[in-house]
């Protein structure tokens, strides 16, 4: 992925850490599916305003991962109202994974 370090420093306290520290053009993230991280980067920039069933649980763990707090409050906005996460146990589960108080 090639990104702006300053766009994701101001989104991402994590980013911004890294950057910060680290003076090489290249950071390794392995332990992220890229189409979720795909999914992020379009949703930070605007392109993709649509957090659904199918990604929401991909976006959150990135968002998560990366402390990015505006995706984390849509994320858990969406499962909360999101018929398609009807199941409590599940809920329960991603708000302790996650540290999702509303959830």
């Amino acid at each position: 992925f090639y990104v702006n370090k300053k766009f994701l420093s101001g989104h991402s306290p994590m980013f911004k850490e890294m950057f910060e520290s680290d003076d090489r053009e290249e950071i390794s993230i392995d332990h992220i599916e890229s189409e979720s991280f795909t999914k992020t980067l379009n949703l930070l920039h605007s392109i993709d305003h649509l957090i659904n069933h199918d990604n929401v649980l991909g976006v959150l763990e990135v968002a998560h991962c990366f402390g990015i707090k505006s995706l984390l409050t849509s994320c858990e906005d969406f499962m909360l109202h999101s018929k398609d996460i009807d199941d409590l146990s599940t809920r329960f589960m991603h708000s302790e994974i996650y540290e999702l108080e509303r959830l």
